[in-house]
């Protein structure tokens, strides 16, 4: 299994976006396309599959920031959750070189798996009305 950049892998379209859509709120066609063509096409973001021959199992967005990378969004294919996966492709991150530290936002839903992969956790309040959110940073040992 490797990561690849969506934009040049053999991995169709529709198994990014419907795994794209498990790491967005409120994910119509509408919404995914517009993060695929809007957010994933400035030269300081990549979105990775992480696929097995032409199987997309899972997807990792990033904006790189200098020395640091955000995770934008991160998913799993329902079928492959609870077995790693998440955490290999942050793990490959972490090890691509060069790298400060990962971050990443996430609600309640998420912090567990951020946790899971020994990322540090901070309460950012309600940054929207109910919703309470929370900043993640892994410092990377080089």
């Amino acid at each position: 299994m490797n990561l690849i950049d969506y934009a040049t892998g053999s991995v169709s379209l529709v198994q990014i976006k419907r795994l794209l859509s498990f790491a967005v709120g409120e994910a119509t066609n509408e919404r995914v396309n517009s993060i695929l063509h809007e957010t994933y096409s400035d030269s300081k973001t990549v979105l990775y599959v992480l696929a097995d021959n032409d199987a997309a199992l899972g997807v990792i967005g990033l904006k790189r920031l200098g020395d640091s990378v955000e995770i934008l969004h991160i998913a799993v294919a329902e079928r492959k959750r609870k077995q790693g996966l998440g955490r290999q492709m942050t793990d490959c991150l972490a090890k691509s070189g060069n790298l400060r530290e990962l971050v990443a936002e996430t609600d309640r839903d998420g912090v567990e798996f951020y946790i899971h992969c020994g990322f540090s956790i901070r309460s950012l309040g309600e940054k929207y009305p109910g919703i309470e959110r929370f900043r993640c940073r892994l410092e990377v040992k080089r």
